[in-house]
């Protein structure tokens, strides 16, 4: 009986050297090691290539072999993303002539930053807005889409139309919608109008991120004027179901009037962005007690503080202030939450250990670091935990600041000190640029 082995393989009759006798009256076979990982390993490396979101590698994969097709674009199309109108055009196209793999689709990203820039020296020249890309030719091929994220470019808005939103979609939204997360990033809306119709349509809506985005200027009576007009309209039934709110890349001056455009839902997790555009205002009793109503439910609040002082190089007359206004703002973002509701606050400090030492140690601060203490404790919260977006050199020196700064919530054992974390991935607009 012969004996047929890979030419890569390693035979046992290669590796011993047995007498003539024993050879003449004995096969030894050789045994075969394949080189190849088993199924579950496989697909696990696949399956990271799209945690690191490395598409390339993902196409690559699906062309490898039979094994790794399925894998591989299962992945490619649970997350797609839209760039131009003839990617829409062709992803469209795709889905209408392969409605088996339709329900495959999870996320969509619209994203129009990569589209060429606009022609300044013509009139009709404009960049697309995401918005436009919303429609319910591509909607209606997406029956199990739960996360979509609208992103525009921040470079120049005058080139970019506002966010308009058909009523036919919203409507399409509103009876066959599965969204359960929407990203809304440096979107321009035409009206509070828009956005407030684009959010009562989503009626499984459970987190939301607004980053950086432009609703227009509103007041206290005129939200109540457009959601009460929605609601005539038929735009909203039973409200969202929305729990995660999360708003960055915005003066906190606007925060009050986003959170009182947002229809229905019982916000539980609240996480916001601190860093001073202006000098800071007390709100008005009035906003005060109606933002409280609108966070009634938030157990959790996430506060983002940018203590850097590179915002100089924009705003030079803020220098003298800027570590006030930072407490300040900080002040009055934890005074709208509601006492013995609240239960976890989280402090993030992104910027550098020398600038947040001096917010922490300056003389000068020393009244409005005990008002912001006396604040949280009136809460009477379970737990105070403060962190960095990154791991800053001295990091030790830091946090002796932190305790020193607030000794009264060390002491009754609220406060705690975590570890830094890595940066979010959710980019925030300062001076122009972005960063993730």
């Amino acid at each position: 009986m012969a004996s047929y082995a890979h030419p890569e393989s390693t035979s046992l009759g290669s590796t011993l050297a047995p007498a003539p006798l024993i050879r003449a009256h004995m096969h030894i076979m050789s045994i075969s090691f394949r080189r190849q990982f088993p199924v579950e390993i496989q697909e696990r490396i696949i399956d990271q290539l799209r945690l690191r979101d490395d598409v390339r590698s993902l196409r690559a994969c699906s062309l490898t072999c039979h094994a790794w097709h399925v894998r591989s674009r299962f992945h490619l199309l649970r997350d797609i993303r839209i760039h131009c109108p003839e990617q829409f055009k062709d992803i469209c196209s795709y889905f209408h002539t392969h409605e088996s793999l339709r329900p495959l689709v999870q996320s969509l990203v619209i994203d129009t930053i990569r589209q060429s820039p606009p022609d300044p020296t013509s009139a009709k020249s404009s960049t697309l807005p995401a918005s436009d890309f919303v429609s319910t030719q591509l909607f209606s091929q997406l029956p199990n889409l739960h996360r979509c994220e609208l992103r525009d470019s921040i470079l120049d808005r005058s080139y970019v139309h506002s966010a308009t939103f058909h009523s036919s979609i919203l409507i399409y939204l509103m009876t066959h919608s599965s969204i359960e997360t929407l990203c809304l990033s440096h979107v321009r809306f035409s009206s509070p109008t828009s956005f407030v119709g684009l959010i009562s349509a989503l009626q499984m809506l459970r987190r939301l991120v607004c980053n950086g985005i432009d609703i227009g200027r509103t007041t206290e009576g005129s939200a109540q004027i457009v959601k009460f007009g929605l609601t005539s309209l038929g735009y909203k039934k039973h409200g969202t179901k929305l729990r995660s709110l999360e708003i960055r890349g915005m003066p906190p001056s606007e925060y009050s009037q986003l959170i009182l455009l947002i229809p229905g839902g019982r916000v539980e997790k609240l996480v916001m962005d601190v860093w001073p555009s202006s000098a800071p205002n007390k709100p008005s009793s009035r906003s005060l007690e109606n933002t409280r109503a609108a966070l009634a439910c938030v157990k959790s609040l996430e506060l983002h503080v940018y203590h850097d002082l590179d915002t100089f190089a924009v705003f030079p007359s803020y220098a003298a202030h800027w570590r006030q206004w930072v407490l300040m703002v900080l002040d009055n973002g934890v005074s709208f939450m509601q006492a013995g509701i609240l239960q976890d606050i989280t402090f993030v400090f992104h910027g550098s250990p020398y600038h947040l030492q001096h917010l922490l140690q300056d003389p000068v601060n020393t009244t409005l670091l005990t008002s912001l203490q006396q604040t949280i404790l009136s809460l009477s919260p379970r737990t105070v935990a403060f962190t960095s977006a990154t791991t800053p050199v001295g990091w030790m020196s830091i946090q002796s600041s932190i305790r020193q700064a607030f000794p009264v919530l060390f002491k009754q054992e609220l406060a705690k000190i975590v570890p830094p974390r890595p940066a979010g991935r959710v980019s925030v607009h300062r001076g122009g640029e972005e960063t993730l």
